[in-house]
Formats: C-alpha cells, structure tokens, sequence
C-alpha cells in the first residue's frame, strides 16, 4: 500500500504532536488548549476531525484553494500591458500606481511592485546599511529658516538642454519654491530669492552650503575695514540689505531635506513633464507667473509630498498664542531690487566715472547732480 504524502507546517506540526497526546490519554484538553493558545471547544472539534479524516484534517482547509480576493487575471493583463507602454519607461512602482489609478486601475504600490517584478519591468534593490546621522529637529514656524540649493540635472532628458532647478524649501513646513535657469550664476539665485520674497516675504534666516555664490575668497579691502565690513559677494550683500541671516551648512547631509526634495524631484518632475510635452526651461517655468511659485504647479504638488522626518509641528497645531509664521506681513519693498549686481567707482569733475579701469560718462544734465568728485556705487 502506499503511503500519502501530507505537507504539515510547524504550527500544525505541534498540534499535531499534542492532540495525539490528549487522544492516548497523556494530557488533558484543558491543557492542550493552553499550549496551543486555543479554547478547549476548539480542541475538541480538531480532535473530533483528527477521529474522521486523519492527520490530514489538521491540514488548513484553504490549502490550494484560490483566494477569494485573487485580482483577476484580465485585471492584471490590463494593468501590464499599460506599464509596457513608452509613456511608463522608468516610472517605479509609486508613482506609476498614481498613473495608473487616474486611468481607472487602481491598486496599491506593493501589487505594482510585484506584478512589475515578474513581469522584468522593476529591479528590486535591497537596501544598504547607511552612516547615522543625528537629525536637527525642524523649526517651528515658517518662515523661520528657508533652505537654498540648485540641482544640475537633465530635467529635460534629450528633449532639450540641460539646467539647473534652483529652489528654496521651508525648514518647518517643507514649502517650496523654484525656477529653471541655464547656469547656477548669482544673478539666477537672486532672482529665485526675489520670487520666495514677493511670494512670501522675508524669511529670519537662510540656510545655503559653503559654495563661491555665498562665500567671498578674497581677503578684505582696506576701505571695507574702515567701515567695518566683512568682505561679502553680490548674494551677502543682498542678505545684509535685506536683513536676513545667512547660515551655513558644514556638509551635505546638513542639509537633506533640499536635497531629497531634488532627488523626489529628479526622479518624478522628470516623467511629469515628459508626458506634458515641455522641452525648453522657459516653458517648463511657464505653468505659474513669475511671481508665483513654481512649486506650487500641480506638476511639483504631485510630485513632492514631503517625507516625516522627525517630530515635526504643523503651523495649523500650534496654540494660538503662538505665531504660525514670521515672514514680514509685507512684500520687502527691496524685493525687485536685490537682483541687481552692485559695484563701487570713482565719480570725477569731468563728470566722469570709472568703473571696470575704463572710464564713463552718465548724460550731461547738470541739474542731475553736482561736479563733485566722490565715491559710487
């Protein structure tokens, strides 16, 4: 006779093990049931199904039976052949779920990710160790500190140049704000900060790295010590005017949350604007005004969901004897005028000045000022 092959987990193993004990008389049900974490009814109904069918009635009665809630095979095959499709090359798992569900196929990220998987169109990665890094608690209010930073990145893929997205994000709130630019020049990071200012207002501090745009090399000049200034670039010189601190961060992970934020976006602002068509900078800044934010598209409001990273207090919680922003109540009058790149020179009694060693010569309207000599800016 030959012997049936029964496949047993270890849980049906073990009540396997103690029922027959019970049924040879070696232990009692009230026992058993405490073992296996069972009522003492319900070891009674395995005993009484291991009487009838054998050690094959502990087996689980939906073994091999197809799950009540299986997705369809025809809802699969739809959902693959729209993931085969060129507008969904490089989507992941998120954001193509997101796609999806707008056309009507809606499932969660986790059944994307493993119908993708079988299907070759996803690599899973498994995650490596990374150094901790303590995390600085955010601030409590917006406007208390903004973040400043650029991503050199092919936004455009090969459908046009590449450029820089130079953005500003709120420490408390994660608000952001940016524009495209060709180059990362300081005229281009002073008009993003323009826009922060007329959308707004003046934040109490920034928050920027250590690169040429914000710190000045040189050494100091005599006149800047008699008058007791530290030397500054065009950027400084903006911040000071505008009475806003400047901060800077000693390393990259000091400054993550812009940094995520840009990896976020590289990684989903890129397919959103494949599939609205935009192949030139300007027309990829062109969804919103000028004085409005570029992150406040529906393209980047899609695509940016800040992540929690840490105790975090929204500006809605806080009491109410507690402010919930502290940007100026009013747009910096100084705002249309920080972009300008100001430099000193010598103004002459021919009315003449010297700027770059080449001297100029404004329009003759002796009116307009007196043939004095002095110092410009």
């Amino acid at each position: 006779m030959e012997l049936e092959r029964i496949e047993l987990s270890a849980k049906e193993r073990e009540r396997l093990k103690l029922l027959h004990e019970v049924k040879e008389g070696h232990l009692k049900q009230i026992e058993a049931a405490r073992r296996l974490r069972l009522t003492d009814r319900h070891v009674r109904r395995l005993l009484a199904r291991l009487g009838v069918e054998g050690d094959r009635g502990l087996v689980h009665q939906l073994r091999g039976r197809r799950s009540n809630r299986k997705i369809a095979e025809g809802f699969t095959a739809r959902a693959l052949r729209r993931l085969r499709q060129a507008r969904y090359a490089g989507f992941g798992p998120t954001l193509a779920a997101e796609h999806l569900a707008a056309e009507g196929i809606g499932v969660s990220r986790e059944t994307v990710r493993k119908w993708m998987s079988q299907a070759g169109l996803w690599q899973t990665h498994s995650r490596k160790g990374k150094p901790v890094h303590v995390w600085r608690p955010r601030r409590t209010v917006f406007g208390e500190m903004v973040m400043m930073d650029s991503s050199p990145y092919r936004w455009l893929e090969d459908r046009g140049p590449a450029g820089h997205l130079i953005a500003l994000i709120d420490d408390a709130t994660s608000r952001a704000w940016g524009r495209f630019a060709e180059h990362d020049s300081t005229e281009e990071n002073l008009r993003t900060l323009g826009g922060w200012l007329e959308c707004h207002g003046r934040p109490r501090a920034l928050y920027t790295d250590k690169s040429g745009l914000f710190v000045i090399s040189r050494p100091v000049q005599w006149q800047e010590q008699l008058r007791g200034e530290p030397a500054r670039t065009q950027i400084g010189r903006a911040l000071a005017e505008l009475d806003i601190e400047w901060i800077a961060a000693h390393s990259p992970q000091a400054k993550g949350r812009i940094e995520r934020l840009f990896g976020t976006l590289q990684d989903r602002l890129v397919k959103e604007m494949r599939l609205a068509g935009i192949d030139t900078l300007e027309r990829a800044t062109r969804p919103v005004p000028a004085t409005q934010a570029l992150c406040e598209s529906n393209a980047i409001r899609k695509s940016f969901r800040p992540t929690a990273s840490g105790p975090r207090e929204s500006p809605t919680e806080t009491t109410s004897t507690q402010q919930t922003q502290i940007h100026s109540a009013s747009r910096s009058p100084l705002a249309p005028d920080i972009s300008t790149w100001q430099k000193s020179g010598h103004f002459y009694f021919a009315l003449t000045f010297g700027f770059a060693r080449a001297p100029a010569a404004p329009s003759r309207q002796p009116q307009a000022f007196l043939a004095l000599a002095g110092k410009i800016e």
